[in-house]
């Protein structure tokens, strides 16, 4: 068997550890020691640091498990209202974030749900063909397991029946809180940050895939929910911060963009996803739900992140990407048949093989670029 040269430690093995050289080996010098011995000392070593490494970093993850029934979510839905119909269901159009009650007619049961006007929803109207309409944003109260997807479909089934108008202005907002991911720690723990960090990578890296299930290209480059992978590597949150860097650099980010983190330093923390398009169909509005909370899951339970994509966000690099689509949803539902980021008990046996094939349709759709601009919320898909 061949060994190692006659030579002196100088030339062991790279990676070999020198201070245990005599030790490890009875005081034989080198020339006398197998190099396959050698090999697998270092071997060894390098696989225990790799082990350990590991350990660290599965501490650094929020196991959540059965724990999804629990974290909160919500929505926020954009349309336009035929104001006859309007006045007909005794809604009342409140301020921006000063909400008014929604009435039994629309919320029988009074669990919180908001009316309000919302400036953005101007830039783009129904044709005034269509009659005069009232511009609002309807804002759930916090819901959560499989009671709260029953809740989402059943009012945005209500808007849909009443053929509310969907524009390119028009978008869908869904939050997810912090607290029940992380068992009430907030980003005053370094814990919380790097789950963070772990949670904006995996966002780029499906931030296409997001845009595409929408079916509609009006969300790419829209000033409202600018896309988190145009911001420089340089200002990227990459890396360990303090709580005063890592708000500095959530605040540089800002409001408007694909995903909101402004809101993780608020009295209720939460992530709110701007990215999804305008939509009527509630089966689409709770399938951009479950791809929320899915993405919030596996960045949770992540001991390590990908690689952070920037770039690829202009329209023609995101119409293009034919397997962003594919791509969040193996990552999420279909790589494996019984784990499912982000879905409460019942949810995928519910629901799960229809948002599947609507999120694929529309993911289609948006590549071929076959969407208008505006649509009743009847007809939207």
């Amino acid at each position: 068997m061949s060994t190692v040269p006659d030579t002196d430690s100088s030339e062991l093995p790279p990676g070999f550890p020198k201070s245990d050289y005599f030790e490890t080996f009875l005081r034989k010098p080198v020339h006398e020691v197998e190099k396959d011995v050698l090999i697998k000392r270092v071997q060894l070593a390098r696989s225990a640091k790799a082990k350990l490494a590991w350990q660290l970093a599965r501490q650094q993850s929020y196991p959540i498990g059965d724990r999804i029934d629990h974290v909160q979510f919500g929505v926020e839905v954009e349309c336009f209202f035929l104001a006859e119909t309007f006045s007909q269901l005794g809604l009342v159009l409140g301020g921006y974030h000063k909400g008014a009650q929604c009435p039994r007619t629309v919320d029988p049961q009074q669990i919180g749900w908001k009316c309000e006007s919302d400036g953005s929803l101007g830039n783009s109207r129904p044709p005034e063909s269509a009659g005069t309409f009232v511009a609002c944003e309807f804002v759930s109260p916090p819901l959560k397991g499989i009671a709260g997807f029953e809740e989402i479909y059943r009012f945005v089934k209500l808007l849909q029946d009443n053929n509310v108008y969907i524009t390119r202005s028009c978008g869908v907002h869904v939050n997810v809180g912090l607290e029940g991911v992380t068992a009430g720690q907030s980003i005053h723990h370094a814990r919380c940050r790097s789950f963070v960090r772990r949670f904006m990578h995996f966002f780029t890296l499906h931030e296409n895939g997001m845009m595409q299930i929408g079916g509609r290209r009006s969300r790419v480059n829209n000033y409202y929910c600018a896309s988190l992978k145009a911001v420089p590597e340089t200002f990227g949150v990459a890396k360990k911060s303090t709580v005063a860097t890592f708000l500095r650099l959530v605040n540089y980010y800002g409001r408007y963009r694909t995903v909101n983190l402004a809101h993780l330093n608020s009295r209720q923390p939460r992530f709110e996803f701007r990215i999804f398009a305008g939509t009527a169909n509630p089966l689409k509005v709770i399938g951009y739900v479950a791809i929320a909370l899915g993405l919030v899951h596996k960045a949770a339970e992540a001991a390590i992140a990908p690689q952070r994509k920037v770039g690829n966000w202009q329209l023609p690099n995101v119409v293009d990407d034919t397997k962003a689509t594919l791509r969040l949803h193996v990552a999420l539902w279909t790589r494996q048949k019984e784990r499912k980021y982000g879905l409460p008990a019942g949810v995928w046996k519910k629901w799960g093989k229809k948002i599947l094939k609507n999120q694929r349709w529309n993911g289609r759709v948006f590549r071929e670029g076959t969407r208008g601009n505006a649509s009743r919320g009847n007809v939207d898909r």
